[in-house]
């Protein structure tokens, strides 16, 4: 994703050129130039002071934030700190996350919402098939095969720059099957309404 100005002079986001995404965005790629000038954006470090938040310099930030991960291994150990981190940062910056937990906190407790999100997931996967939920082929390749299964899926809003692919998968004779209570939007533009799961029941309303 790049960042470039219109000739209206106001900023819009656009896709970069890739096999994955062919050059789209997603609807937070699309919305992100919201945020550059969102009025509750944060453009400098706050530490709160008897309660309140209040701004402040960045080295000043940075120094009080030591003292405190400082205080925590003094009274306990190295461990009793730990980082959680964010889901929408680089590569890069999960690394430098992690190197700073380990090295300069001296603490193996790192983490982030990602995991919490899909920690069931992820453990339905293992039980059902002993492997996470990593993808195992590139998106080009779902067109080359005969079956696709989606269970409890929602692909069209989830990960639409996936749908795509889906797309190309029937166009090229693909079949699916769709397991979900809920009529969601992919299942019918891959031709699969879908399956009810064994014992699924209608809830009351």
């Amino acid at each position: 994703m790049e960042l470039a100005e219109t000739n209206l002079g106001t900023v819009e986001a656009r896709g970069l050129e890739h096999p994955i995404n062919r050059g789209k965005l997603c609807v937070l790629g699309q919305s992100s130039v919201g945020l550059l000038n969102h009025g509750e954006r944060l453009t400098q470090p706050l530490i709160r002071v008897k309660g309140k938040l209040v701004a402040t310099t960045w080295e000043a930030a940075l120094t009080y934030a030591a003292a405190g991960f400082d205080k925590i291994r003094t009274a306990h150990v190295p461990a009793a700190n730990s980082v959680y981190s964010g889901a929408s940062i680089t590569n890069e910056k999960t690394y430098l996350i992690g190197k700073f937990a380990r090295v300069a906190l001296q603490t193996p407790n790192v983490d982030y919402n990602g995991r919490y999100c899909m920690s069931a997931a992820a453990a339905a996967a293992n039980k059902s098939f002993g492997l996470d939920r990593g993808l195992n082929m590139t998106f080009d390749n779902l067109k080359n095969h005969d079956l696709i299964v989606i269970v409890g899926g929602n692909v069209a809003e989830c990960l639409p720059i996936m749908m795509n692919h889906l797309m190309d998968a029937k166009a090229a004779g693909t079949r699916f099957i769709v397991v979900d209570p809920r009529r969601n939007d992919y299942c019918k533009p891959c031709g699969a309404p879908p399956e009810r799961p064994s014992g699924w029941r209608p809830r009351a309303r």
